[in-house]
Formats: C-alpha cells, structure tokens, sequence
C-alpha cells in the first residue's frame, strides 16, 4: 500500500525566514506539533526542513530565551538533511526510513514540491485497520461455509 492513499494533504508550514516565535504561534492556532519549513515559490513549497513544538521548548527557550524573538527558523533547523517520503513509496519504506532517521513524521514530495506529510499516527491507523480485517477473516470464513455448506 503506498502513502499516497492516506497521507495527510493540508500541511502546516512555515517559511524558512519567519520568526521563531512566528512559528510557535502557528502551531498554536493551527493545533500542531510540527512545521515543514519551506522555500515558498510560485510553483508550490518546497520543503527545506521540520520545526516541532520540542525544538523550540527545548532546544531554544530552555536554552537561551533572550534571544528567542529575533531566532529565524532558518537559525535553529537543519536545513541540509530533510528525510522525506514519496507518494508512491510503500507503507514498509516509510515506516523504516522513520526508524531509521528516528523522526514521527516525513513531508511527502513529489517533483520536489510539497505534496503531503505522513506520521507515525497514520501508518498505526493504516495498520490497525489492515489487522481489524485480518481479525475477521475467521468470521467471514464460518458464515461463507454455512451459506455454501449442503446439509
């Protein structure tokens, strides 16, 4: 099952040269942990990096608040070393690029513009359901014989 099936397609972001204050206030009021930074462009976002509501409590206002609100998000993320995930890649391939990179979530690019954001949450949903029907299975077995069985 590849991730384009239930990625999630509207994605909070933030420009690379936005505030880091801007950016706390964005998770904020739109209820999210995260950020993809992007390079905004014409054609679409590009994703350049993440900030996640951790970075900036711990990385930064723990750290050294005196300086938080002159702090781009360009200053305090990464901007070189992004893991991403493409829409047609299987749901085993993120879940061991997560692992592998220890990170909750991967942007999703396609033709090297944002495309979605896939999470550890929606891989376990994806999983559960696929377990719920294999669960099932048994039952779905015992009612097919008794509508085919000949007495």
């Amino acid at each position: 099952m590849n991730i384009r099936s239930f990625c999630t397609r509207e994605v909070a972001t933030i420009p690379r040269t936005a505030t880091v204050v801007a950016a706390a206030r964005r998770m904020r009021d739109d209820h999210v942990g995260d950020l993809v930074v992007v390079n905004e462009g014409r054609d679409g976002d590009v994703p350049v990096g993440m900030i996640t509501d951790r970075d900036i409590a711990v990385g930064i206002v723990a750290q050294d608040i005196e300086h938080l609100k002159h702090l781009l998000v360009e200053d305090v993320v990464d901007l070189g070393d992004l893991a991403i995930a493409h829409p047609d890649e299987d749901l085993s391939e993120i879940a061991t690029r997560m692992r592998q990179r220890g990170v909750r979530r991967l942007p999703v690019v396609e033709g090297g513009r944002l495309y979605g954001i896939v999470s550890l949450d929606d891989l376990v949903r994806v999983l559960a359901r696929e377990l719920q029907d294999l669960a099932d299975v048994p039952f779905a077995q015992r009612k097919v014989e008794a509508r085919t069985r000949v007495v």
